[in-house]
């Protein structure tokens, strides 16, 4: 961050994702290394909602029982952003087991591109 960050992507996937870092505490402040009132340039590049879209196709694979990072905060942002939201059944981890039905969505879309 700070850097000018350049991401070359045809498509992304967010598995369980932070996408609203003002509602991730103070773990956020830690990950962009000042407060929101200390450094809003970099809160503005760095959190996924400030930031919108990002030019590319997205899909967001959040398990409709995740108790780590509520599943509302995905739908908030693919409200905001237009990006796609596939909620299969498990919790958190479940979009990296790769014998999960949340890895296997992510596969196929992005084999698709």
């Amino acid at each position: 961050v700070g850097a000018s960050p350049r991401v070359v992507a045809r498509r992304v996937v967010g598995l369980a994702p932070v996408t609203d870092l003002r509602r991730s505490g103070r773990y956020a402040e830690l990950l962009v290394g000042a407060g929101r009132d200390e450094a809003p340039g970099r809160w503005a590049v760095a959190d996924p909602l400030q930031a919108g879209a990002p030019g590319v196709p997205v899909l967001l694979v959040h398990p409709s029982g995740d108790a780590t990072i509520p599943v509302e905060r995905s739908r908030a942002y693919a409200r905001a952003t237009g990006a796609q939201l596939l909620e299969p059944a498990g919790g958190h981890r479940d979009p990296i087991d790769p014998t999960s039905e949340a890895w296997a969505a992510a596969v196929a879309w992005l084999e698709q591109g």
